[in-house]
């Protein structure tokens, strides 16, 4: 496969603005620059129902999107996993970018301070008086997506018991902001394949649910200044399962219903563009869009008070890069002039052989790993089945130590294969660490024989293909590790007590395979530049870093 001409003017910087202009009106509590402002915003989100509403028995969604805005293709996050997808939903940014999973909002909370604030906080930003609520029967949204102590009341409970719940809050309380999660359809489609007759059935159960808060609002004369919303996280395959990247599992229902919205299908959509259409609901101003941060934007053809211009396409593309020659010693543009070479380790360039620019580290090649001409800078070599490098005198004990490493992403992994590591990755409590790519993230997983912690990095889903490199760093002092996608930070996670003062050694550390070397029998795939660096890489290392590849 031969990689041609890329030049990765990354858009690490680039900032883009959606523009929305909207009709100037000055009455009935309109403002001339969002167009109407309704009083509450209703958000309902189905978990893994998908776009599975078209084909189940619906009839209080269609009753209420009858004269409403809809789509059944509305992309979700990827990997197609529910803290991923309600996280973009609630946030407005990529996987990526924020950086949740299923494991870390389970025992973590969020972070009332992130750069990335919740949809919830920008309202109480806007509105401190303002009544809000999350209920949820999957409680990790309300504990770990949902900032605490900002006034949002919370609930948890099963569906059917939740729906009368909310029925109760509606009573007591004139909401500006209420999300709503159902789960059990998720169930359903765990235990009887997503698009089963008895998933498509437990659709239909929940639509009545819907139909109950929806009909309450009519009750009570609310809908005249109600934005009503129903979506899902994601879908899944007939088999039960999800997280990957089929049309079953990434393809999403958003419907919108109110005074002001278009009766018809809604244009390009991300989950995340949820966000955008809440705020906008309640003019709020949209924040700056930005694709390494907040990218929620409005969808077209979804208010009639507000014409979306220059919306940007988030669809993924080819990253574009012209390999050119490894820099030179002696050349002013080597990488010992932008990070200190007393803690370069070990430095592999890949240009047709393996062997350790720094002269510090023994490296063998088993199998038959190949060498192409096509690297990030030089030639780059293929590992995993083909063959790997192992580096049998490396080790880091309990000291900090940071990796950077390039990949080529092409979509051809389809199992777990691990990039790098020191563990025999059967199982992951086995004792030491493991970075693996898989078909949607990269998972950083660390064991110590009774106990692991794994923390997974989501793709950047703007692209297709392309080098993409990644820097692991796992501070041992502060017990931390922190990811980088293209020298843009992912996120920094606490690692487990478990693991404080305890070796992250154990087998021969290797580079395209375990530290078995015989895990990887199924997939092979192209990496360059290997980058041990035997301490914490700070932000403006990586900044260094970053121009020591991109200028």
């Amino acid at each position: 496969m031969i990689i041609k001409k890329i030049t990765v003017i990354m858009l690490v910087s680039i900032f883009f603005l959606t523009l929305c202009s909207c009709s100037v009106r000055r009455d009935n509590g309109e403002n001339p620059v969002h167009g109407y402002i309704y009083k509450r915003v209703i958000l309902i989100g189905v978990d893994g129902a998908g776009s599975f509403f078209e084909q189940a028995d619906t009839p209080n969604i269609d009753k209420i999107f009858a004269d409403g805005a809809t789509s059944y293709n509305v992309l979700t996050s990827k990997p197609t996993i529910s803290a991923q997808c309600w996280g973009s939903m609630l946030i407005g940014a990529s996987a990526s970018v924020h950086g949740l999973t299923n494991d870390y909002i389970e025992e973590n909370k969020y972070d009332i301070n992130s750069n990335l604030p919740t949809v919830f906080k920008r309202i109480r930003n806007q509105y401190p008086e303002a009544k809000m609520a999350s209920y949820c029967n999957w409680n990790p949204i309300n504990t770990g997506i949902v900032e605490r102590n900002i006034g949002v009341s919370l609930k948890s409970n099963y569906d059917e018991a939740l729906t009368e719940d909310i029925i109760l809050y509606l009573r007591r309380n004139d909401p500006k902001f209420l999300f709503v999660q159902f789960d059990s359809v998720d169930g359903s489609g765990h235990t009887n394949g997503y698009g089963s007759a008895q998933h498509l059935a437990q659709i239909n159960t929940v639509d009545s649910y819907i139909g109950k808060i929806y009909d309450y609002l009519a009750e009570k004369n609310m809908l005249e200044d109600t934005l009503f919303l129903v979506t899902a996280d994601h879908g899944g395959t007939p088999e039960g399962n999800h997280g990957g990247n089929t049309d079953a599992e990434k393809n999403i229902f958003f419907g919108a219903r109110g005074k002001t919205i278009i009766d018809g299908k809604i244009g390009e959509m991300n989950v995340r563009d949820t966000v955008a259409v809440v705020l906008n609901a309640l003019g709020i101003d949209i924040p700056q869009f930005n694709i390494y941060g907040f990218s929620s934007q409005l969808p077209e053809n979804i208010f009639k008070d507000c014409v979306v211009r220059q919306r940007q396409s988030v669809s993924a593309s080819p990253l574009e890069h012209e390999t050119v020659p490894t820099p030179l010693e002696n050349s002013g543009n080597y990488i010992t002039d932008f990070l200190d070479s007393s803690k370069l380790e070990t430095v592999l360039f890949f240009d047709g052989n393996a062997n350790d620019a720094m002269n510090k580290t023994l490296t063998e090649s088993y199998r038959e790993p190949k060498y192409y001409n096509n690297g990030y800078y030089g030639s780059c070599i293929e590992v995993g089945k083909q063959g790997y490098i192992s580096l049998p005198n490396l080790t880091v004990g309990t000291s900090s130590f940071s990796i950077s490493l390039w990949f080529y992403l092409d979509n051809s992994v389809s199992s777990d294969p691990a990039l790098y590591g020191n563990k025999d990755w059967d199982s992951g409590i086995n004792e030491g660490f493991i970075l693996s790519l898989r078909p949607s993230d990269i998972k950083f997983n660390i064991g110590n024989g009774s106990s692991r912690s794994d923390f997974e990095y989501a793709l950047p889903e703007t692209i297709s293909e392309g080098w993409i490199n990644t820097i692991l760093v796992v501070d041992r002092e502060n017990n931390t590790t922190t990811f980088y996608y293209n020298f843009n930070k992912v996120a920094t996670r606490n690692l487990n007590n478990a693991f404080i003062d305890q070796t992250f050694d154990k087998l021969s550390f290797n580079i395209g395979e375990d530290g078995t070397g015989s895990y990887n029998t199924s997939d092979t795939f192209k990496i360059d530049d290997f980058i041990f660096y035997r301490d914490v890489l700070t932000d403006n290392d990586v900044s260094l870093l970053s121009n020591y590849y991109q200028g």
